[in-house]
């Protein structure tokens, strides 16, 4: 139990008595106790001035372990803060029976009646007049020689008293301290004493005190200075009027205003012989800088004034103010009125003198335009004041009147559109293009335009209204397109380009192409290189053209109720969502079209497959991993006895004679590394082919890949609970495998999505997911089977400690070296990564000679003794079968028994081992991750250990769902082993990164980014 004793002890009797009003006032909120590794963890915030954080740490016998708080006082005393110690007591009076000893309790009582003792004789001594006025704190601006500021203070009730020393000011109302200042003041520096705007100041003060202190050392004397963001926040608290001061003489009382526009000045313009006098109302002021804004200070107020006023305004005013006025003759009051006064009445008020007679002659500009047979335009540019022409590229004299900013517009405006200015040439289409259809309408706000015959020829015309027919023949869908303006072929033309360029040339006319139809047409056109499309681009052409045409007749098609139901002999055993997976498949394969069934692991891919070749049929081969061949037999058994089913295995000699009568059955099985020896025998040509696993195939370059798009069938589907494990090219494979074609070339498909998604691109991750979504089914088991029981998942950080902590960061110091300075291969660093990951699990795996601990496998069995103790069975992965190994004399040598599966177990022994687990007492399984991760079924066991953490979740996630899949009746607890501060919670990292179809592991990442596992 907390030992609460030892936190007192520690206490200061001021603090103390500020814990107890704390905890009287209930300001502890939010109390929680949690346990960590031993520890026990009390954590609440204290409510004051602000919220306040606080830690008290007890060990596993309950001494006192170490606390925290993040106030200030906390950083600048020795012992526990008041807010410590208010939650202590609250922990204490929630929790009765904590065990607070009695010199505890004594202990608190003794501070209580201390402090009301002092306050009470203090009082009957007259030294404290106390009332219930709020304490003030008064601050006074100084300005400073240096055109700096500082702050000086006054504490006041009913008189003030000047403060001398802030640093000790600071540090008393840190601490809650008890001062004197005077006959007639006298208090406890706890922020509940001063008035709410005072408390602010406090706050302030305190803070930038602390600043100075951590800065420079130790802070004396009666005055800060303020940096200029100490200057912004000293405003933004005080309000109202405040003294200013210059040579610690009085210079009076200043209001603050801070409403950036309040300050208004006007500018007195008043004719004079042979000129004007100009003055203004503002005088003697000064202006003081801050970080994010600035400050006016004149004879009667403070001004929060905007960087535009400084920049337009504040110069003028500032030659006022030292002048009282300023005369401008007639030869330079156009000038000045259109350089300084026009600049000024953004901000300022100027008097209504009629100045009109200086504004500046209009610039009066004139573009002309021409066009080669080469389509060049060349183009010249006139200027002129008052039929004065100027040339605006050349450098202002001075002496000219002009107005500056006219050319600077009518420059920046051709400079958008003629790239070389001031060179008035184009020659690319491009340009011409932007030119004719934008520039110049905007170029004619600043010049009146003229062009030759030529150029007057070239148009930019609308885009056309294409009218769309569609027409259904066969497996093809042909669009039919036609316009008024436009023949068949130019149209043609048109919608390739559209959603490629802006623009396309018809003769000497550009036509614009920006319409939402038209770029809708050329996306369609973009799927097959024309407007005649296989008909599994009819969901695709409905998407993108159904907001501009009539697309009914496709969208009947789509939309046709045809998916068959599931037959007689299986209605009773198959689940809605799976009935509704065989309507889906079925669906798909009457309109010509392949699939992906991505249904989560454990939810019976296999049964809906064999659904669908019972309910239509169908000839079919499945090829799956080589460990799954049998399992798919059983299943077939199982659900579909009256099939025959041919598994073709064994010997070369064996297959071929199993090949010979493949004809004759209903269902061809086999393996992927089989039917690659066996190909070139499969002649017979099926209905349905079906590949398990598809993530066999993810690499299309593969012999596995190609080999079953050689597979001579109608229809395709694939199988996999992770369409996507690595990078978008597996997803191009698996639909070169369904619906060859249908993704383009494996070249235009990176170029079209896969590097705009790796590199951020929303646009293209979307327009893929349209392509390939309503071929995908995928269904995870929280949402279709309501009656699986939970699954909880825990990481188990394990510390790395002694001899296995010393090799571990052996192993990272070499790397290191190997990486930054001898310039390590990539394939070393890989190599280099496993031997760390190795150390993790056991330093024996490196090392037979090891002496030391290994804290995971201690962990681990842990783990496995408890779940026993409770009547479990349990699942442990591992990556390293020779971790395996080690685990598994570990077990031995604790008398549990177990099974060992590893990828050199033939497959009779793994359904042998599958099927004695499920039904016998043996109490762990141990697995290869790779041997083992798919095709189980062990819902026998209710606990799962991942021993090490693999790069890919989906891997370990297919591991877990051996036990947690259909026909599991028990929690499923699932433990994931990882070692802090490792190259393991790396990994980990790296798997919460690939949830989004984009979010992937590059394979090519430099080696510099290895480092950064190290960390």
């Amino acid at each position: 139990m907390p030992d609460f004793e030892s936190l007192y002890n520690e206490s200061q009797a001021n603090a103390f008595t500020s814990a107890k009003k704390r905890f009287y006032d209930n300001k502890v909120d939010n109390l929680n106790e949690e346990n960590y590794d031993g520890k026990t963890v009390i954590q609440a915030v204290v409510h004051g001035h602000r919220d306040y954080h606080t830690s008290i740490v007890f060990d596993e016998q309950g001494g006192l372990y170490d606390y925290s708080c993040d106030c200030y006082g906390f950083s600048m005393q020795s012992g526990p803060c008041k807010h410590i110690l208010a939650t202590a007591l609250t922990y204490e009076e929630k929790n009765p029976s904590s065990g607070a000893s009695a010199s505890v309790k004594k202990r608190s009582s003794d501070g209580c009646i201390a402090g009301l003792i002092s306050v009470y004789a203090k009082k009957r001594q007259g030294k404290i007049l106390k009332d219930d006025t709020p304490v003030s704190l008064i601050p006074v601006i100084e300005l400073l020689s240096d055109d700096s500021v500082a702050l000086r203070f006054s504490v006041a009730k009913t008189r003030a008293y000047k403060l001398k020393n802030l640093a000790q000011f600071a540090s008393d109302c840190v601490s809650a301290q008890y001062r004197r200042y005077g006959a007639q003041l006298a208090f406890d520096h706890i922020m509940d004493n001063f008035s709410e705007k005072s408390s602010q100041l406090v706050s302030f003060l305190i803070k930038t005190v602390a600043e100075r202190q951590a800065n420079g050392g130790e802070f004396k004397g009666d005055r800060i200075r303020l940096f200029p963001s100490d200057l912004d926040d000293f405003i933004s608290i005080a309000d109202g009027l405040i003294e200013v001061e210059e040579g610690r003489v009085s210079e009076g009382m200043r209001y603050i205003v801070k409403e950036p526009d309040a300050l208004k000045v006007s500018i007195f313009v008043n004719k004079e012989s042979e000129g004007y006098r100009i003055s203004s109302d503002v005088k003697e002021f000064k202006l003081l800088y801050g970080k994010r804004y600035y400050y006016l200070m004149t004879s009667g107020q403070i001004y929060r004034v905007t960087d535009q006023f400084v920049e337009t305004s504040y110069p003028l005013i500032k030659q006022l103010n030292a002048h009282e006025s300023v005369f401008v003759s007639e030869r330079d009051m156009t000038a000045f009125y259109n350089n300084v006064l026009m600049q000024t009445t953004k901000l300022a008020v100027v008097s209504d003198t009629d100045l009109s007679s200086y504004l500046l002659p209009p610039l009066v500009a004139s573009l002309y335009l021409d066009i080669n047979s080469s389509m060049v335009i060349d183009a010249r540019l006139e200027c002129s004041y008052n039929g004065e022409k100027v040339d605006i590229d050349d450098e202002p004299s001075g002496s000219e009147m002009r107005d500056y900013e006219a050319e600077k517009a009518l420059r920046a405006c051709l400079s958008e559109f003629f790239p070389f200015y001031p060179h008035l040439t184009l020659d690319a289409e491009s340009d011409i293009f932007k030119l004719l259809s934008e520039g110049l309408r905007r170029i004619g706000r600043f010049c009146s335009i003229y062009m030759s015959t030529e150029m007057q020829r070239i148009k930019v015309r609308k885009p056309p209204s294409v009218k769309v027919g569609v027409k259904l023949s066969g497996d093809l869908i042909e669009l039919d397109v036609s316009d008024d303006d436009y023949t068949y072929e130019e149209l043609l033309k048109i919608i390739d380009k559209a959603g490629k360029s802006k623009y396309v040339r018809i003769g000497d006319a550009f036509v614009d192409l920006d319409d939402p139809s038209l770029r809708a047409l050329g996306k369609i056109m973009d799927l097959n290189s024309s407007l005649t499309l296989p008909s599994y681009y009819a969901p695709r052409i409905c998407e993108e053209l159904k907001e501009h045409y009539d697309v009914t007749e496709i969208e009947s098609k789509i939309d046709a109720d045809d998916g068959v139901d599931a037959p007689d002999s299986l209605g009773d055993i198959m689940r809605p969502y799976q009935k509704a997976g065989l309507r889906w498949m079925s669906a798909l394969l009457k309109r010509g079209y392949g699939g992906i069934l991505a249904d989560d692991m454990g939810l019976g891919k296999s049964l809906q497959v064999i659904s669908l070749i019972v309910a239509l049929k169908l000839k079919s081969i499945i090829v799956c991993p080589t460990t799954l061949v049998l399992n798919w037999e059983n299943e077939f058994k199982k659900f579909a006895p009256f099939l025959r089913t041919l598994c073709v295995i064994g010997s070369m000699e064996d297959r071929e004679k199993l090949l010979t009568d493949a004809k004759n059955y209903d269902v061809v099985i086999t393996s992927y590394e089989l039917i690659r020896r066996d190909i070139h025998r499969y002649d017979m040509g099926f209905d349905l082919a079906v590949i398990d696993e598809a993530q066999f195939i993810k690499n299309p370059d593969t012999k596995n890949a190609r080999t079953v798009k050689e597979i001579k069938c109608k229809y395709r589907f694939a199988l996999t609970g992770t369409p996507i494990e690595n990078s978008l090219s597996e997803l191009w494979s698996i639909f070169d495998f369904i619906m060859p074609g249908y993704l383009f070339s494996y070249r235009k498909f990176k170029e079209k999505f896969e590097l705009p998604i790796a590199e951020g691109s929303k646009v293209a991750e979307d327009e893929l997911l349209k392509l390939v979504m309503p071929f995908i089914l995928r269904r995870l088991k929280t949402e279709v089977l309501s009656e699986l029981p939970p699954k909880v998942e825990t990481d188990v950080v394990v510390p790395l400690e002694g001899q296995q902590e010393e090799l571990y960061k052996a192993h990272v110091a070499l790397i290191r070296k190997s990486i930054m300075i001898e310039n390590a291969d990539r394939i070393t660093v890989l190599s280099m990564l496993t031997r760390l990951r190795r150390i993790c699990c056991d330093p024996h795996l490196i090392d037979p000679s090891y002496e030391g601990n290994s804290a995971k496998l201690e962990a681990c069995m842990q783990i496995v003794r408890q779940a026993i103790d409770g009547k479990h069975k349990v699942l442990i992965f591992s990556q390293f079968t020779s971790m395996l190994d080690i685990i598994r004399n570990s077990l031995m040598e604790n008398g549990i028994t177990n099974y060992l599966l590893r990828g050199d177990t033939s497959k009779s022994e793994r359904m042998k081992f599958v099927n004695r687990f499920n039904k016998d007492d043996t109490q762990v399984f141990l697995i290869s991750l790779k041997a083992g991760g798919t095709g189980l079924n062990l819902i026998g066991a209710d606990v799962v250990i991942h021993y090490d953490p693999w790069w890919n979740e989906s891997v370990m996630n297919q591991a877990t769902d051996r036990a947690y899949r259909i026909g599991q009746d028990k929690k499923v607890q699932v433990y994931s082993l990882i070692v802090n501060g490792t190259l393991e919670q790396k990994i980990v990292e790296l798997q919460k990164k690939k949830a989004r179809l984009s979010g992937l592991i590059e394979n090519e990442n430099p080696l510099s980014d290895v480092l950064k596992l190290l960390d």
